[in-house]
């Protein structure tokens, strides 16, 4: 007796991004960069095809990863568990607001105003808590400027990704 296991397109489109949020800082986790751009582009996949329940794995998987693999921020990676809440409050912050004002405003003004928004919230988180010493400097840089350039270029991946990826193979 033999047993198929049938699993649709939509099905791996829609769990592509839950995949990619782990795998990628989990494998390629030394390079804020690449792996940002890959993680934030996850994001905004989700946000733009996945049911706000699909959400949760997305925010917290990235983060995790990198705890895991221990070795994004160099030797200060256990600093990263103070910052990981407000990282998963940013995840969050990004699908809940793509979702709310994309209509409104497209793609790329979308993209511009999570990534300004992502960026600020845990820049000025990173800045509480390096005026108490519980993270160090080089966060400020890594939750600044470098959150907001990931999320632009993740939203170039992630449009890209959408238009010739999914809505090309969504049945």
């Amino acid at each position: 007796m033999s047993h198929t296991i049938t699993i649709s397109k939509s099905t791996i489109l829609s769990t592509l991004p839950i995949v990619i949020s782990f795998t990628v800082p989990f494998l390629l986790g030394h390079n804020q960069i690449l792996t940002g751009s890959i993680v934030n582009a996850a994001l905004i996949i989700s946000a733009v095809k996945n049911k706000q329940w699909d959400i949760f794995p997305i925010i917290m998987l990235p983060s995790l990863a990198v705890m895991l693999r221990g070795i994004m921020f160099g030797s200060f990676t256990p600093a990263l568990l103070y910052m990981m809440p407000f990282i998963w409050a940013g995840n969050y912050l990004v699908i809940a607001l793509f979702q709310k004002i994309e209509r409104r405003f497209g793609f790329f003004i979308t993209v511009g105003i999570t990534a300004m928004m992502k960026a600020s919230v845990l820049f000025l988180i990173a800045c509480a808590l390096l005026q108490y010493q519980i993270v160090p400097k080089v966060f400020l840089t890594a939750m600044g400027v470098l959150q907001f350039g990931t999320m632009i270029s993740g939203g170039v991946i992630a449009w890209v990704a959408i238009r010739y990826l999914y809505d090309n193979n969504a049945k």
